[in-house]
């Protein structure tokens, strides 16, 4: 039993100096994802990584991360490493649920990995050819990472770039794969353009786990001061 002098779930909520609870539209709260700044960060040498996969420092990396599923099109990709010169080598991270074609040597198909901060850390350029997604997490930590993102133009894109500006280099739902190399090719001459430290500034800002988390408790300590 809790003793008197504990405080009780409303006096902790107010101590979250929350002046007025908000009510969330139809009932419901939406709490916007987050990643976590600690993973992206890469543990071993970048040339050492390249080198373990039969690559030297001047090879050029694409790196797709996620599932790879019919509607991550990720045969876009590979089908966009041949549109590319031949220092362009791709490297596709996750588990494999449809065939994939015409494999050839440029192309580094591995499982899931522990540690994604590592490949994040030899991506030249982040690559997702999804027919759509909804807060995509390997698209979240390529920005905290500040590598450039080449994308389609799906609904959450769209929605993230009439809010915040420019992030990406966006492509059509199923682009050709001559004009998916063409964005690749772009993203990474223009590295360091604003919208990729836009991206990463505004990530850290709005889109990281410990901001996740504030909002969570904010959420959770609004509900109780609704309470009866």
């Amino acid at each position: 039993p809790r003793s008197a002098a504990e405080p009780n779930a409303t006096t902790r909520a107010r101590d979250c100096q929350i002046k007025r609870p908000r009510a969330a539209r139809g009932g419901v709260a939406v709490v916007i994802n987050g990643s976590d700044p600690s993973r992206v960060y890469p543990l071993i040498d970048r040339d050492e990584l390249k080198a373990s996969l039969g690559l030297t420092s001047e090879h050029k990396v694409v790196v797709y991360i996620g599932r790879i599923a019919v509607e991550k099109n990720v045969q876009a990709l590979i089908d966009a490493v041949e549109h590319l010169d031949e220092s362009w080598h791709a490297v596709i991270i996750g588990p494999q649920y449809v065939p994939l074609d015409r494999l050839g040597p440029r192309v580094h198909l591995l499982p899931a990995q522990r540690r994604i901060g590592n490949w994040l850390g030899i991506a030249d350029v982040l690559c997702h050819p999804s027919d759509y997604e909804s807060h995509c997490f390997s698209i979240n930590e390529a920005w905290l990472a500040g590598v450039p993102v080449v994308s389609c133009d799906y609904l959450v894109n769209r929605l993230f770039e009439e809010r915040h500006g420019p992030m990406m280099w966006l492509v059509p739902i199923r682009p050709e794969p001559s004009r998916l190399a063409k964005a690749i090719g772009e993203a990474f001459a223009n590295r360091d353009d604003r919208r990729v430290t836009h991206a990463r500034d505004l990530a850290t800002r709005e889109y990281s786990a410990p901001v996740m988390g504030r909002r969570w408790s904010e959420t959770i300590c609004q509900a109780v001061l609704m309470l009866p």
